[in-house]
């Protein structure tokens, strides 16, 4: 089914009445945030999480984030970082996050690898873990910067 807006068209930041209509049913915008991310839209699929999240439906937003985050979605990718490091909607998972913060940093956003510096610095990765996490990021580079500089280049 394709979705349409009906009406005059909206001035900017009015929407139109059958789009005001489904923001006051969560079923009806959840289902069609994820219509449209399973159609290869994925802001679609990082709104989802946020609105899912807004619910208290942690573990199914954290799913669209991640999914967001793997097809390039720099927004998601800082969101599953940092519900991967907290615990929110899965158990924490240090090396998941600092994979996310890793990703970001790849795609020419650095706006989380001071949270990698600050988890690295506080002893809760091992040289290991940054290398894991480093190696599901495709970045491994990366990880040996981290490990030299916060953790000495002298360490193996």
């Amino acid at each position: 089914m394709p979705l349409s807006c009906s009406g005059p068209p909206a001035r900017a930041g009015t929407p139109t009445p059958p789009l005001a209509q489904l923001l006051d049913d969560p079923a009806e915008y959840l289902r069609l945030f994820e219509i449209a991310a399973r159609e290869g839209i994925v802001a679609a699929g990082a709104v989802l999480a946020d609105r899912l999240s807004a619910l208290d439906r942690d573990e199914k937003a954290l799913g669209w984030y991640v999914w967001a985050a793997e097809r390039g979605h720099t927004g998601a990718m800082n969101a599953a970082a940092c519900w991967c490091r907290d615990g929110i909607g899965t158990t924490p998972d240090l090396i998941q996050a600092v994979r996310w913060f890793f990703v970001m940093l790849a795609r020419g956003d650095g706006d989380g690898i001071h949270e990698a510096i600050g988890l690295a610095k506080a002893g809760a990765l091992d040289e290991e873990q940054i290398r894991e996490a480093g190696r599901l990021a495709r970045a491994p580079g990366s990880a040996e910067a981290l490990i030299s500089t916060v953790l000495g280049s002298g360490r193996t």
